[in-house]
């Protein structure tokens, strides 16, 4: 606009300074002023520089808001502090100046929406398929590892946990978690006794290759293992993480640790004692689907926990990982096997305490395992059966 303005009262002038200088033969200097007088000291210029001014003040006032910005940096995410201070100097600023208007703004954004998204072959569309099969086949791929999935879950919750509880204590969910994982392994080394297994074999050049190679893979866990051992009590010298941050993350690493269905452990015997009618005696099924669901009720207070606390990159990734993925984790591998053994039974009807008590013998014909009242069915003909 200012541009525009010199341009015109030039043109307009240009004709009458040339004819006062034909007519009085003046030098150059009186020229110029004579160009300064009619140009630069016009009405409707010092107009237009006074705006641009006034404009250029407001901008400059509407700007030191952002001093205020490293105040936020304790309490909000980097990305969001940044993510809002470009869209306020881009976006907000330049509207509330007038450097850039409403409809522009409008216009721009109707036109991007015809071209890029309503139209089927529109470059954009195509690059947002692509990437979204990307994320899919990501998604998919992910789900089927299951070792780096619940490792991923345990990290990011003991992550999240810290940042809530104790975030001056750093990297206390990396050694926290390796401390766990450390105890699992042991724990699943002495109840499977791979360390009394010897290898037997009748030649005696494959027995002194397998014995190499045995002797090789468990001196490599011993190193490993010592290394880590070696860490943790170099590192635990340095972090004192609370009480409460220890017991929670244990807590959910057992619940994520629980073996899959159908294994007998301690914890299925010492349910079975209770004889509890909701189960319906399906009790190595009922254990493992609710400790995934205690996890993930976990896993959504700790959600709500990190928005209240202004942590969205966390949320956000907790949301996926240790939500939605175990939410289909519980539902394929948990539920769908556990409403199978029940719709398998589910025509037979459970037999009474009387009727169990008439029955001396409480040996199943079919898998001579004994019965109780909840893993007992009758049949029609008044046979019963073991269902589990």
């Amino acid at each position: 606009g200012l541009l525009l303005t010199l341009v015109n009262d030039f043109v307009k002038n240009y004709f009458k300074i040339v004819v006062y200088y034909v007519k009085n033969g003046t030098d150059q200097k009186f020229l110029m002023q004579q160009y300064e007088r009619i140009i630069w000291k016009s009405p409707r210029y010092q107009a237009t520089l006074q705006k641009f001014e006034t404009r250029h003040a407001n901008a400059g006032c509407l700007l030191t808001v952002l001093f205020l910005a490293p105040f936020f940096a304790r309490t909000y995410s980097i990305f969001l502090i940044t993510a809002a201070t470009l869209v306020y100097v881009l976006l907000i600023v330049p509207l509330i100046t007038g450097y850039i208007k409403v409809s522009t703004v409008t216009s721009f954004i109707k036109r991007f929406v015809i071209r890029s998204i309503l139209n089927k072959d529109s470059h954009a569309r195509v690059v947002f398929r692509r990437a979204l099969s990307f994320l899919l086949c990501c998604h998919q791929r992910f789900l089927c590892l299951q070792s780096v999935y619940t490792t991923a879950n345990q990290l990011l919750f003991n992550y999240t946990l810290e940042k809530l509880i104790c975030p001056q204590e750093k990297f206390s969910c990396l050694y926290v978690l390796l401390f766990y994982s450390v105890l699992a392994y042991l724990q699943s080394s002495l109840q499977k006794r791979h360390w009394t297994q010897m290898l037997h074999d009748s030649s005696a050049a494959d027995f002194v290759r397998l014995t190499t190679s045995w002797l090789i893979v468990k001196m490599g866990k011993t190193i490993v293992l010592s290394m880590v051992m070696l860490t943790l009590t170099l590192q635990f010298n340095d972090i004192e993480p609370p009480a409460a941050y220890v017991a929670i993350t244990a807590a959910y690493f057992l619940l994520t640790q629980y073996p899959e269905l159908g294994a007998e452990t301690r914890l299925v015997c010492f349910v079975k004692t209770f004889d509890i009618y909701l189960l319906e005696g399906l009790e190595e099924y009922w254990i493992p689907a609710l400790s995934r669901l205690i996890s993930i009720f976990s896993s959504i207070v700790v959600v709500t926990m990190a928005l209240l606390n202004c942590n969205y990159v966390s949320a956000i990734l907790l949301s996926y990982i240790n939500i939605y993925l175990s939410w289909l984790h519980f539902v394929e591998k948990c539920w769908a096997p556990l409403q199978s053994q029940r719709l398998s039974t589910s025509g037979f009807p459970y037999p009474s305490y009387a009727q169990f008590q008439e029955r001396k013998d409480h040996t199943c014909a079919v898998c001579l395992d004994d019965m109780r009242p909840l893993t007992a069915k009758i049949t029609p003909c008044k046979h019963m059966f073991h269902t589990v």
